[in-house]
């Protein structure tokens, strides 16, 4: 029943009669899930076989059905659908649809990585990306295959960047192990930058020792002391300070509850 703004109740005649009656009030919809971003990637029918993938329903992209359809990887449809994606859609910020016809397992690909994230494919016959990645299958990639592979590909017209020819080991050192290798360069900057302080302190510690003792550096050189017992003697009060300094800094802290 709706009123509107410019209605009013009064009150009803004496020929109206009053019965009561019933309305049904339907349930408040479930709240809507927040936007996930996921990773996306647009392959050929022939990727997940030529990458030893196995699918657990389905058995890719589906051309039949008259929307677009992707490819979920197993972590997707457990972290989303509930292990159930199959048959279940994918809606885009612009309102596209894009209709889920298979699962895959692709395990990790020798990355660093305890599982795959999760992962959607979409079919590059829908999609159209200027850089795309071709793989090609073989038992041995030699050199000459390589270079043979780079020189037909760079024959053919039409392509703007050279294109870049690597065999899968090489592909996955230089990117899989990205985050690693930064990483690893970080901590080394830091550990050269803490060496580089340590020195320097140790230097300033010592020269400060030296000026402070001055004088009976002179007065132990005058009375025939050989240098490089005084120099060995300097270096080894330094030796004594810094490591004693080395034991206080690698002592782990009393656990408080």
């Amino acid at each position: 029943m709706y009123f509107y703004e410019r209605q009013t109740l009064t009150t009803p005649s004496r020929d109206v009669e009053l019965k009561p009656f019933k309305l049904r009030i339907a349930q408040a919809m479930p709240a809507v899930s927040p936007d996930v971003d996921i990773d996306l990637n647009v392959a050929s029918p022939g990727y997940f076989g030529e990458m030893g993938a196995t699918f657990d329903a389905g058995q890719g992209f589906d051309p039949a059905i008259g929307c677009e359809t992707a490819v979920v990887n197993h972590e997707a449809a457990t972290a989303y659908f509930g292990g159930r994606a199959l048959g279940a859609a994918i809606i885009e910020a612009d309102g596209h649809r894009v209709e889920i016809t298979a699962i895959v397992n692709e395990g990790v690909l020798r990355l660093l990585q305890r599982r795959p994230e999760p992962m959607v494919y979409l079919s590059m016959a829908r999609r159209y990306i200027p850089r795309m990645t071709m793989i090609a299958g073989t038992p041995t990639a030699t050199p000459a295959l390589v270079g043979e592979v780079d020189r037909r590909l760079s024959a053919v017209d039409g392509a703007f960047v050279p294109p870049e020819v690597s065999t899968l080991e090489q592909h996955l050192s230089r990117t899989a192990l990205g985050p690693e290798r930064i990483a690893m360069v970080l901590v080394a900057t830091s550990a050269a930058i803490a060496l580089g302080l340590a020195l320097l302190g140790a230097y300033g510690m010592m020269s400060d020792a030296v000026v402070q003792r001055k004088r009976e550096i002179a007065l132990r050189l005058a009375l025939g002391a050989q240098s490089w017992k005084i120099m060995g003697g300097v270096f080894r009060d330094g030796g004594r300070i810094a490591a004693a300094g080395t034991v206080a800094g690698c002592r782990r802290p009393a656990h408080q509850p």
